[in-house]
């Protein structure tokens, strides 16, 4: 029974740093924190990351899935929220102070933003330069 649970590791903590984390089987890994800057991050199937936070100032929050598909990002200093899809594909930014809302698809299209402040809106979409290129 010790060969199943020779590489599975439940939790390790050091007093100096407070590091703590949680990995189950070889390549699967649960939770780490550190005091210092209070880190903490959970990841799935190594290359899988769930959320990272950091409580320092900067209050940073990310969730990224399939290492390359970027999810949420929050920094509480400036109230940065954005979701982005495809390494390369962005959702929506907001940031708090100015309440700057944004949504663009394919890096290059762009949809939609808003200041709370002039109550700002506009829609912009990029044109493709070669139709022909473009495919059927």
């Amino acid at each position: 029974m010790e060969g199943r649970e020779s590489n599975r590791l439940e939790s390790v903590r050091i007093d100096s740093n407070r590091f703590e984390s949680t990995r189950i089987g070889s390549n699967r890994f649960e939770s780490v924190r550190i005091d210092s800057n209070r880190f903490e991050s959970t990841r799935i199937d190594s290359n899988r990351l769930e959320s990272v936070r950091i409580a320092n100032k900067n209050f940073f929050e990310s969730v990224r899935i399939d290492s390359n598909r970027f999810e949420s990002t929050r920094i509480g200093s400036n109230r940065l929220e954005s979701v982005r899809i495809g390494s390369n594909r962005f959702e929506s930014t907001r940031i708090g102070s100015n309440r700057f809302e944004s949504v663009r698809i394919d890096s290059n299209r762009f949809e939609s933003t808003r200041i709370d402040s002039n109550r700002f809106e506009s829609v912009r979409i990029k044109r493709v330069a070669n139709k022909s290129q473009a495919g059927s």
